[in-house]
């Protein structure tokens, strides 16, 4: 297990949003915006020192912006790659702005999953896929096997999670959270959020 001092948080806003069509990270759900849910998903665990990869937006203010690096297409490694350079405590907790339904809870689990011996800890969908975009990583090591993969061909986090030590944390651990069924749902089309407010018109979320 990781303490909150021992972890910095980072999300990752950095996309066009082309599929989209205006930044998602901007959008409201329930009353907040996207990137504001994501702040307090890690509030927790970080103890709110929380930074953005990805552009400086003026309602988000009270956060430090950090460009994303790297060159274009590299896609969701490049908004990790910014926040373990960025970084300056030995673990961060990522999480994707565009998943609204991820709360400080799911954070809370994996961190009690952290051990000195992994180098990841990321939590696994209904359907046993990984979600690199809400996960712990311990930073150094991470960062080292990051730079590895984006002058390598094949730059997916999947790949980078298979040369990790990695904790897969199996969707059961979350049943205990309201809404479990809908953690994991993204954003990142018109057609996806509505669908996701009709969740949460529906969900006692």
């Amino acid at each position: 297990m990781i303490v909150a001092s021992d972890i910095d948080g980072w999300i990752t806003a950095g996309g066009a949003s082309r599929r989209m069509g205006e930044d998602k990270a901007a959008l409201e759900f329930g009353g907040r915006r996207l990137l504001e849910l994501a702040a307090d998903a890690l509030s927790d665990v970080s103890e709110s020192r929380i930074s953005v990869a990805g552009a400086r937006r003026e309602f988000a203010s009270q956060w430090p912006a950090f460009p994303d690096m790297g060159a274009q297409g590299l896609g969701p490694l490049s908004g990790l790659v910014t926040a373990l350079s960025n970084g300056s405590s030995e673990w961060i907790a990522v999480i994707s702005c565009d998943m609204p339904f991820v709360t400080s809870k799911v954070f809370t689990i994996l961190a009690h999953n952290a051990l000195a011996k992994h180098a990841a800890v990321v939590p696994l969908q209904a359907d046993d896929r990984p979600q690199p975009l809400c996960a712990i990583y311990r930073r150094q090591p991470v960062l080292g096997a990051t730079r590895k993969l984006i002058n390598g061909t094949d730059r997916s986090m999947s790949n980078l999670l298979t040369g990790l030590m990695t904790n897969y944390i199996p969707n059961s651990a979350f049943h205990v959270l309201p809404n479990a069924q809908h953690l994991f749902v993204n954003i990142n089309t018109p057609a996806e959020y509505e669908r996701a407010k009709n969740i949460l018109q529906d969900s006692d979320f």
